[in-house]
């Protein structure tokens, strides 16, 4: 991560305070996360990866918040993909070392990202960098991405953050979110919206570079 130093301003302080209190909290929980979600992507996540096979063009992948693997293990072994793991977490990243996957250590916030990619994945992720930070990180991902490249992230749906301890969570009215993606320079292609079994809205899209 980034240096806090006394020239930043206070609001980009205070989001990166946010996302170091956030992947500490994961430190803590991965074990039992990864119990929770099993090892194969939810349906809804499945068809949203098989989405985004069907329009990205040929390349590697860029997973952000890999997590415990599935969702790669599945654009690799069911859909033919290349992918760079990635994680902030480091307990993340030792889940998947000890059944033979390489993750590399990334932050979306605050660390290049690399690229070309072909797409990027950003599932379950992005809704723990505040509001006034996600435009910028949508832009930084705009620019790691091929021209027509594709970007599948999913946001949780509702009004202002959720906040339990550490954890932080950024609730987004799609009248809001919208704007935020078409500014950063994606297109829409496809946009779905499901309700998970712990009764939180999801705000799903198959996001294209725009040229």
């Amino acid at each position: 991560m980034s240096n806090i130093t006394g020239s930043t301003p206070r609001s980009e302080l205070e989001a990166v305070e946010l996302n170091k209190a956030t992947i500490a909290a994961y430190e803590q929980y991965a074990r039992d996360y990864a119990q929770l979600v099993g090892s194969e992507p939810s349906p809804e996540w499945a068809l949203a990866l098989r989405r985004l096979d069907r329009i990205a063009p040929t390349g590697t992948v860029l997973e952000v918040g890999s997590g415990t693997g599935c969702d790669a293990d599945y654009l690799e072994d069911v859909l033919g993909r290349r992918v760079r793991r990635t994680d902030a977490t480091a307990a993340f990243r030792r889940i998947q070392a000890e059944r033979g996957r390489t993750v590399e250590a990334l932050n979306v916030m605050t660390d290049p990202l690399g690229g070309p990619y072909a797409a990027v994945v950003a599932l379950c992720v992005l809704i723990h960098v505040p509001h006034d930070s996600l435009p910028a990180v949508l832009r930084r991902v705009h620019r790691s991405l091929k021209p027509s490249g594709v970007l599948l992230m999913s946001m949780r749906e509702g009004e202002g953050v959720e906040q339990d301890g550490p954890w932080y969570t950024a609730l987004w009215r799609e009248s809001e979110l919208l704007p935020a993606i078409l500014r950063a320079g994606f297109l829409v292609e496809i946009r779905s919206l499901h309700v998970d079994s712990a009764a939180e809205s999801w705000l799903t899209y198959v996001l294209v570079k725009a040229a």
